[in-house]
């Protein structure tokens, strides 16, 4: 039996949804993921478990999470483990896939740490006037950028920012969402630098994931 068959058989008897995910016995866990997303039936069950990890994690520890589905284009906010929000988001145009160079337009996949407040100041004329920076690259991102050895591949930073359009658009790489939702999420998080705040992204899965 292949990986595929052994995964679609878990799903079909509940064995995997009871360690995490939440997928109906005998569905497809790409069904509903768009085409252009490119889902891989074997890793869905990985980014499930991932995000349950996670979760569980930000409870037990009392740390707050952002979750970034990039094929859902949603991003979901856990306060201590407790999900408060969900957001509309949007992020790189060129879909599915991590991030290898500056010029790649995708968003980069994994665990990351919110890093910094980029205060746009007298460069700003709409609210908010700040986006929040993750601490891309980090060290797992230098290794698989093709450029690694005089770390070449990475010189933009990656932020959530907002927009003052009614939906967020395809980035070059950022995570984009409304300014009004940012205005949201900034003032949920209450982000400083000593405070820990966990960003997972992953390429889809998350809405299917395990919620406390």
């Amino acid at each position: 039996m292949t990986l595929k068959q052994t995964l679609c058989a878990l799903l079909a008897s509940g064995i995997l949804a009871s360690s995490g995910a939440v997928a109906k016995a005998g569905d497809n866990p790409c069904e509903n993921i768009s085409k252009t997303a490119q889902c891989n039936v074997e890793r869905f069950g990985h980014y499930q478990s991932l995000v349950k990890k996670r979760v569980d994690t930000s409870w037990t520890m009392g740390r707050d999470l952002i979750v970034v589905d990039k094929s859902a284009g949603e991003m979901d906010l856990y306060l201590r483990g407790d999900k408060v929000a969900t957001y509309k988001i949007s992020t790189g145009r060129s879909g599915i896939g991590d991030r290898e160079s500056d010029d790649d337009n995708h968003t980069p996949e994994g665990m990351y740490r919110l890093k910094d407040i980029f205060d746009y100041g007298a460069l700003c004329n709409i609210e908010p006037c700040q986006s929040l920076v993750i601490d891309f690259p980090n060290y797992d991102d230098f290794k698989r950028s093709k450029n690694s050895k005089k770390e070449r591949g990475f010189r933009k930073r990656i932020h959530i920012e907002g927009t003052s359009s009614k939906m967020p658009r395809p980035t070059k790489g950022h995570i984009e969402m409304t300014n009004k939702d940012l205005t949201d999420l900034l003032e949920k998080v209450k982000f400083d630098k000593e405070k820990s705040v966990g960003v997972l992204i992953v390429p889809y899965g998350a809405r299917e994931s395990y919620q406390r």
